[in-house]
């Protein structure tokens, strides 16, 4: 079987293309041929030359003319939309009048739904701007819906048309001679602790676009000063790994602690990931999480579940929560209004809403409320240096991925999902 991946990353996002990559390299093993048509934004993850690629936004030709012409050159057998939201996305932004043309090749498609879409509203709740605009509900006319776990649910969802699937093929977990050789290239002992903070561009937008509000800019930039303050009051031997942009913020955090590092390699961010003695993330979706959860990687989630707008609320939002320290009490007096969200600067806390109901994956990880200092600081600190609230984390990662280990191979569920749609050479 020979598919044709369109993995069209907003923003350069490198989750999303893991995904689809990901998922090649479970099927290529299995005998089946990949072939890829990316952006210049994510290029460099498609340099290694495991599989041939096109690149979408780096051609003189109109999109629709590009993209039949390397439907006609590859000739797949099926087309993977990896994810649907990207590849729909990127269509409307290129001003293609009709983003579901390539339907005229008769080619079947296999999207990858991240979001479990048909159980959505279909529009993002966004901070500072409510819900957006209605998204492309096509999907609820495809057959078959790759769902990737974590972070989707293991069950085929209400319509039967889910096929879950593991995101990742087994990784290595962690190693005590790669931990050696990560620590001793940062300087740290043996003794010491690493808490590994990625992020994203995306996450810190410097001004108002159509794509980003206010608010988001507020809490890209304000966010981070929380976050050094609850770092500041682990032990002297916490060392904090960020990679990606330098939080300005940080730079509060005792230099000798903070390292930061540009994107690197798949193998580098894998010996940082398994070495790493916690991950703490800001949104739900983070494919990095995922990774964590199933290489046995301890992992903290800050969301935020309170709409404050006022004193008014922001008193109701520390009498639940059994106080508030004075620190987040003063910086919330500055930043405030703030929405909520789970996938932090943008929002989207109602509409993840369904996938996270019933979702195993929620209980294979630490999840505090940013705001309740208390409860973060001393999760972290629990996590990092009391070994029975690790063995226990540890426990619930276990049983977790013994859940995720007992869906089918990757291989045989893309057979039977293709099997469906009639393709003969599945």
């Amino acid at each position: 079987m020979k598919l044709l991946h369109f993995s069209l990353p907003v923003l350069g996002g490198y989750g999303e293309t893991f995904v689809g990559l990901s998922l090649a390299d479970q099927l290529a093993d299995g005998g089946v041929q990949n072939h890829f048509v990316t952006t210049k934004a994510v290029e460099p993850l498609f340099r290694a030359g495991r599989y041939p690629f096109h690149i979408i936004d780096g051609d003189a030709r109109p999109v629709e003319r590009f993209v039949d012409e390397v439907i006609r050159d590859v000739r797949p057998d099926a087309i993977v939309l990896a994810d649907y939201t990207n590849f729909w996305g990127h269509m409307v932004r290129s001003g293609v009048d009709d983003p579901w043309f390539i339907e005229k090749h008769g080619v079947p498609l296999l999207p990858i739904d991240m979001w479990e879409w048909e159980n959505t509203v279909f529009a993002y709740d966004f901070c500072g701007r409510g819900w957006g605009r209605e998204y492309d509900r096509h999907i609820l006319d495809m057959d078959v819906h790759l769902r990737p776990v974590p972070i989707a649910h293991l069950d085929p969802g209400p319509s039967g048309r889910g096929y879950p699937y593991r995101i990742i093929a087994p990784e290595p977990g962690r190693d005590e001679r790669t931990r050696a050789k990560v620590f001793a290239e940062l300087g740290l002992s043996p003794n010491d602790r690493l808490v590994l903070i990625p992020v994203s561009s995306w996450q810190q937008p410097k001004e108002v676009t159509r794509q980003t509000t206010d608010m988001m800019v507020r809490l890209g930039e304000r966010v981070p000063e929380l976050l050094a303050h609850y770092l500041r009051q682990l032990p002297d031997s916490t060392h904090v790994v960020v990679v990606g942009p330098m939080l300005e913020p940080f730079t509060t955090l005792p230099a000798e602690r903070l390292h930061v590092l540009a994107p690197t390699t798949p193998d580098r961010y894998h010996a940082l990931l398994s070495s790493a003695d916690l991950l703490l993330s800001l949104s739900m979706n983070a494919v990095t999480l995922a990774r964590a959860v199933l290489m046995g990687t301890p992992g903290m989630l800050l969301t935020n579940r309170f709409t404050l707008t006022d004193e008014q609320s922001v008193a109701g939002m520390e009498q639940e929560l059994g106080g508030l320290s004075d620190t987040v009490r003063s910086w919330l007096g500055e930043v405030v209004p703030i929405d909520p969200f789970r996938h932090w600067p943008k929002g989207l806390y109602h509409f993840v809403e369904p996938l996270v109901q019933g979702n195993e994956y929620l209980t294979a990880m630490a999840h505090e409320q940013l705001f309740d200092e208390r409860a973060v600081v001393e999760g972290m600190r629990g996590i990092l240096y009391e070994p029975a609230v690790r063995e226990r984390l540890a426990e619930a990662q276990s049983r977790y991925v013994r859940l995720v280990d007992d869906l089918p191979p990757t291989h045989e569920v893309i057979r039977a999902a293709a099997g469906k749609l009639g393709i003969k050479n599945a």
